[in-house]
């Protein structure tokens, strides 16, 4: 799972080197990576320019790590124009490929470098087909329930304690079917969450004020400030 310093300086390497978007039309080139503002400078095909921040860049890397398939229009929720100015940064690195899940861009984190620094991987077509099949299996169930723990092998062994059924659905999040509730364990710094604590999942549109807090199984999470309730919304 790479950092989002890691990624920071494969993104430097790649200053002043023209960047081919997924989207025709739309390359860019990274002009400076401003580690002192928390920004990258870009410049477009068109010559003008703009910046984007380092948070759009760590939301993105933090899902990928977390689901290893992102789908950048969603984790950037509220963020601006031009989200796929950060989508061809990160489609260019090496280790990221891209893909379509239901006629929607997906990038796609690999475990190895899989193409040269600087271009382009569409994922190949078998990969893809079970990529996308993993990915509407697990938009299936949701649970009533999110517990956001540091303790989480304490916390699942609790929950087997008392008759849960637990299965692994990431080295974070682990799955527990208690009675005919189904409940998601997730290890603290999974999602972006201010706190530990049990959050009810409503899987409804989240509001205008809702903040998107992370990516999970195929679905964006997002708190409901003010309470302790997550929505969703299937990507």
């Amino acid at each position: 799972m790479p950092s989002i310093e890691a990624v920071l300086q494969d993104i430097s390497t790649m200053t002043d080197v023209k960047l081919e978007s997924i989207k025709p039309g739309a390359d860019i080139t990274v002009t400076n990576v401003d580690f002192d503002g928390m920004k990258l400078e870009l410049e477009n095909s068109s010559g003008a320019r703009r910046s984007r921040p380092f948070s759009e860049i760590e939301a993105i890397i933090r899902s990928l790590n977390s689901e290893k398939v992102a789908h950048v229009d969603t984790v950037l929720r509220g963020s601006g124009s031009s989200r796929n100015q950060p989508e061809t940064i990160l489609a260019n690195l090496p280790y990221i490929e891209y893909t379509y899940i239901d006629r929607k861009k997906h990038l796609v984190l690999r475990d190895e470098p899989t193409h040269d620094l600087g271009t382009l991987k569409e994922v190949s077509l078998i990969e893809a087909s079970r990529i996308i099949d993993e990915h509407r299996e697990r938009k299936i169930a949701l649970p009533s329930q999110i517990i956001v723990t540091s303790k989480l092998r304490e916390t699942t062994m609790s929950l087997v304690a008392i008759g849960a059924d637990l299965s692994a659905l990431s080295q974070s999040v682990y799955s527990a079917k208690l009675q005919a509730r189904l409940i998601w364990v997730v290890l603290k710094g999974t999602l972006d969450l201010p706190s530990e604590g049990s959050y009810s999942l409503v899987p409804v549109m989240p509001s205008v004020d809702a903040i998107f807090v992370g990516e999970l199984l195929g679905t964006a999470l997002f708190e409901e400030p003010g309470t302790f309730v997550i929505t969703s919304k299937a990507i």
